[in-house]
C-alpha cells in the first residue's frame, strides 16, 4: 500500500514544508479522509498542497504532485520534462510544450529525476 502523505508551498514565507512540519497548521496527519476535506473544502491556510507519489526518482528522492521531472526515453535517448500529476486514476507527467507523457508507475525508477517544482520556480520552459 502506498504511504500517504503531504507536503505544503507555504505561500507567504515562499518555502516548501513537508509531513510532521505541518502538524500545527493542518491535522491531516491523523486522519486521511480529515485531510483531503481540509485541502479540498476548507481554508487552505496560506499553503499549496501536494500528494506524495508513492515513487521516488534515480536519486532516492521522494516525486511529489507539482515536481518537475526529466525522463531518459530509452527508444529516442531523448530527455523529456514534465509536471507530475494525478488524472485518470493515475500518477503521470506530462510536457505542456510537446504534449508527451508517461504514467510514473510505467518506467524505471532509474530513468526519473526530480528536477525542480511548480513552486520554487523550475518552469518547464526554463533551462
Amino acid at each position: 500500500m502506498r504511504e500517504i502523505k503531504f507536503r505544503g508551498w507555504e505561500k507567504e514565507l515562499e518555502v516548501m514544508v513537508y509531513d510532521n512540519e505541518l502538524c500545527g497548521h493542518t491535522e491531516y496527519t491523523c486522519n486521511s479522509v480529515r485531510a483531503m476535506n481540509i485541502i479540498f473544502n476548507e481554508n487552505d491556510d496560506g499553503y499549496v498542497y501536494m500528494q506524495y507519489t508513492g515513487r521516488k526518482d534515480k536519486n532516492n528522492k521522494e516525486i511529489y504532485e507539482g515536481d518537475i521531472v526529466e525522463y531518459l526515453d530509452s527508444e529516442t535517448e531523448s530527455i523529456i520534462t514534465g509536471e507530475v500529476k494525478f488524472g485518470f486514476g493515475q500518477w503521470s507527467a506530462r510536457c505542456t510544450e510537446t504534449g508527451v507523457g508517461w504514467n510514473l508507475y510505467g518506467i524505471s525508477q532509474k530513468a526519473i529525476e526530480v528536477v525542480g517544482n511548480i513552486c520554487e520556480g523550475k518552469l518547464l520552459n526554463e533551462s
